[in-house]
């Protein structure tokens, strides 16, 4: 049996990679220059329209859940609801008062 050749890695050209980096470098400066410039210039509905953006194409980068995967979601955000009212329902029955903890603020904090 023939041991199957091992693929050899890329090779890389150094100077064209120091090149491509020097100019990744520049681009980011350029960009961090162009933010300081514009700081405080953007109304508050115009920064939020752009966070919209940026928030609507990182959506389209991510990959889409399969049903299984939202049934299965759905089921343990199902379950979960379904415990803290096991647990609302149990405190509620025997009068506890989560203020009494003794880590509730009110309990480290009196009179905040």
């Amino acid at each position: 049996m023939v041991a199957p050749e091992r693929a050899r890695p890329a090779v890389l050209d150094r100077e064209l990679y120091r090149q491509a980096y020097a100019q990744y470098r520049e681009w980011n400066k350029a960009e961090l220059a162009e933010c300081a410039r514009h700081a405080g210039r953007l109304s508050p509905a115009e920064a939020w329209w752009r966070y919209v953006a940026v928030v609507e194409f990182c959506w389209r980068l991510a990959p889409q859940q399969s049903q299984r995967q939202r049934e299965r979601k759905l089921a343990q955000l199902n379950q979960y609801y379904a415990r803290v009212q096991q647990l609302e329902t149990w405190r509620q029955k025997r009068g506890y008062d989560h203020r009494q903890h003794p880590q509730h603020p009110e309990a480290i904090f009196p009179g905040v």
